[in-house]
Formats: C-alpha cells, sequence, structure tokens
C-alpha cells in the first residue's frame, strides 16, 4: 500500500512534463486540427555609425515589437501559419512610426514536417512565407533587411531546417532561408544562415543558442554586398502541459560595410489547443 502511494505521488508530481507538448521544441507542430499561438513582446535597440551624422550624432533606433503568430495544423505533419505586428518606435526621428504604433505587418505561410518528431531523431522542415510590411517578425536578422532596405514592403521566403538528435533532449540544427523582395525592378536577395542547439535542461526547463550569417546582393554605402553575423538565445520554461514562456534575447557580432550596433530582448509565450 504504501509502495503504491509513492507510485501515485511520482506519476502525479511528474504529470505536467510527461504528458505535455513540447511547444518549444525547434520542430514543433500541432496536431490535425490544433492550434499553437506565439506571442512576443521584444524590444529592440539599434545605433548605426554613418558617414555623414546628421547633427553630428549616430542614427539611433528604439522600439518596442508587438507579435502575434498562429499555426494551424492541417495533419500532423503540415500547417498553415499567420502573423500579424506592429511597433512602437520610442525615438527614431524622421520614422513614419515614431512614437506611435503605426508599422502594421503581416505575414502567411505553411510548414512541413517531413519526418515525425516523436518517432524519429532526424529532423527536416521545410517553410515559406510570404510577408507584407517593414517590420522583422521571423528573426532579428530580418531586422537588418527592413533598416536598410525599408522601402521593401512586400517579400517572399523559403526556408529549410534540419537537426539529428544525438540523444533525447540534445538536438543540434541548421537552418537556412532565402528572401526576396517582390515588386517592381527588384534583384536583391537576402540569404541567412543559422547554425543553432537545442538542450532540455530539466523537466520543464530548456534552451536554444545559435550563430547566424547574413548575406546580401544589396547595395549600400558604395559596396557591392552587406554581410552580419549575430548570436541569439531563448530560455523557456513549461507553464503547464500546453502552454510555456520563455526570455529571448540576441546581439549582433559584426556587419560590413557600417559600423551597426544592435541588440534585442524580449519574452514570449505560447499556448497550444
Amino acid at each position: 500500500m504504501k509502495k503504491s502511494l509513492l507510485v501515485l505521488t511520482a506519476v502525479l508530481l511528474t504529470s505536467t512534463s510527461a504528458f505535455a507538448e513540447n511547444l518549444y521544441h525547434p520542430f514543433y507542430m500541432p496536431k490535425k486540427g490544433g492550434i499553437l499561438s506565439d506571442t512576443n513582446v521584444i524590444y529592440q535597440k539599434a545605433k548605426k555609425t554613418l558617414m555623414v551624422k546628421p547633427n553630428g550624432k549616430d542614427a539611433k533606433i528604439k522600439n518596442v515589437l508587438l507579435s502575434e503568430g498562429i499555426t494551424f495544423g492541417l495533419t500532423n505533419n503540415l500547417a498553415v501559419t499567420g502573423t500579424v505586428a506592429d511597433a512602437w518606435y520610442l525615438n527614431t526621428p524622421g520614422t513614419k512610426g515614431h512614437d506611435r504604433f503605426d508599422n502594421p505587418a503581416f505575414a502567411v505561410g505553411m510548414k512541413y514536417n517531413l519526418f515525425d518528431t516523436k518517432k524519429s531523431r532526424i529532423n527536416v522542415q521545410f517553410g515559406a512565407d510570404y510577408t507584407q510590411g517593414t517590420l522583422s517578425m521571423n528573426h532579428m536578422m530580418n531586422e537588418v533587411w527592413h533598416w536598410y532596405d525599408h522601402h521593401h514592403v512586400k517579400s517572399i521566403s523559403g526556408y529549410v531546417k534540419a537537426g539529428f538528435e544525438i540523444q533525447d533532449g540534445f538536438l543540434p540544427y541548421v537552418t537556412g532561408t532565402a528572401v526576396k523582395p517582390v515588386g517592381k525592378n527588384e534583384s536583391k536577395s537576402w540569404y541567412v544562415g543559422r547554425a543553432g542547439v537545442y538542450k532540455t535542461l530539466t523537466a520543464n526547463l530548456a534552451g536554444d543558442v545559435g550563430i547566424n550569417y547574413l548575406y546580401s546582393t544589396t547595395t549600400y554605402a558604395h559596396s557591392k554586398h552587406f554581410n552580419a553575423s549575430a548570436l541569439d538565445a531563448s530560455l523557456n520554461y513549461r507553464l503547464s502541459k500546453n502552454s510555456t514562456v520563455g526570455l529571448t534575447g540576441s546581439y549582433m557580432l559584426s556587419n560590413r560595410p557600417v559600423d551597426y550596433d544592435y541588440y534585442t530582448i524580449g519574452l514570449n509565450y505560447k499556448a497550444s489547443f
């Protein structure tokens, strides 16, 4: 009897993680008919050293980005996605959205998992998006694109993500993304590569860290190309079997051809239905 009570107590204590969906897994996808809500509040700060400085000062940007993403499972391996976003610019003179929400953006897309993440250690995901607006909604590196080519308000992008779960809860993976602006006389393209590692730290805590490299065919400051590298990380905690909260951050390590300092810090909340 005593042994049975101990077993029952252990089951109850671990039930949250044992039967919970892993919402912060990098290849997570809701099952058929399921919905994933992904809410973000991100503070972004940037400083760009200009060749010609207005009023003898460098250009600075501070804003708070709000976004809400919805993923709906068409099948267990295929889902449609939609995201809306806006930003409050705190001190960006000359910017349309200065000191107010006036920069709406949205994206729609699809993603597909080649393998069931619960049955295979090999993980492969394909995705594509159409984005309209001047805000980054997928990754901080895209904010570089919107800064230097803010007149581009429409784009299509595609990505492939692949990884191998070496052991339970330890998953190195890579992601490659190509972005193409849409419109008349648009010839510029952007390419982003990311190498990351996802690691389960406890039954309800996991982290993800990655390094990114961006290359662009755009012309800026008399240079034929633009490239940059950045570090990003997240720490996620499971609140319940169908909700998580996370802390995210990123920092730009290098960029050419201009001196560009950039970092973000944010909060993330995910819920499945």
